[in-house]
């Protein structure tokens, strides 16, 4: 089993498998999200998740326990999400060049905007909208029209919806948003 677990963890890992061992459960799940490194039978080292479980079986008319452990190969997934953040990172490069106004928003949040959107608003930066929601930034019939409209959806690419924009010193500046969903 030992050819398995890189050199580095070896010692750690000797020492996880006699407290399970000493363990009363029949199973054994590390935390969501807890990467663990393995190595594949050409030495190439790869992250996986595991889970533990304990198997007993009657052998010969004696009962005898093993310990099974489930591997999932989370490497593939690895490089698809450093993939999708290199892309994000472009895409956000890409609207930061825009002259035209730009955020992105989920659930009524704003998780990114870019430069030109900042300064519409009246922001320092596109990181000050970060978090905010869109109810204060936007004028109440300007924020029921968009919610009719993203609740129309539709099979338009993209629908317009005119209104107005709460600036950080009260000013309200006439605005045309463009939805795409």
């Amino acid at each position: 089993l030992a050819r398995f677990v890189p050199a580095r963890a070896r010692r750690a890992h000797a020492g996880h498998v006699q407290r399970f061992a000493a363990s009363a459960g029949g199973q054994q799940v590390p935390p969501p999200g807890r990467r663990v490194a393995a190595l594949r039978a050409d030495g190439r080292e790869i992250v996986v998740e595991i889970t533990l479980s304990r198997v007993q079986a009657n052998v010969g008319g004696a009962a005898r326990n093993w310990s099974a452990a489930l591997l999932r190969d989370l490497s593939t997934e690895a490089a698809l999400r450093d993939e999708v953040d290199v892309l994000t990172r472009r895409l956000f490069a890409a609207l930061d060049a825009t002259p035209v106004a730009v955020w992105i928003a989920e659930d009524e949040r704003i998780v990114y905007a870019n430069r030109i959107a900042a300064l519409l608003a009246g922001a320092a930066d596109g990181e000050a909208l970060r978090g905010r929601v869109l109810d204060s930034l936007l004028t109440p019939p300007t924020l029921s029209a968009l919610r009719s409209t993203r609740a129309g959806e539709g099979g338009e690419p993209t629908r317009r919806v005119p209104g107005r924009l709460r600036r950080g010193d009260d000013a309200l500046r006439d605005i045309e948003i463009v939805l795409a969903s």
